[in-house]
């Protein structure tokens, strides 16, 4: 399995996952400022299983 983290998650989170995950952050990948469209693609096209963004809270 292979996670990638979005510049919105701290990048320290990766060292949490195994090395098995092959996880990456955005910024490894040299995909910073890449639209979330453009990222989902790119996470498919490099064999990433899971994209991980930071969800916000909503505000009511």
């Amino acid at each position: 399995m292979r996670v990638l983290l979005d510049e919105s998650v701290p990048r320290r989170l990766s060292a949490e996952f195994p090395d098995s995950f092959g996880t990456r952050t955005v910024q490894q990948m040299d995909w910073a400022g890449c639209s979330n469209g453009e990222l989902l693609r790119l996470a498919a096209d490099h064999g990433f299983d899971v994209p991980c963004a930071k969800v916000l809270p909503t505000v009511t």
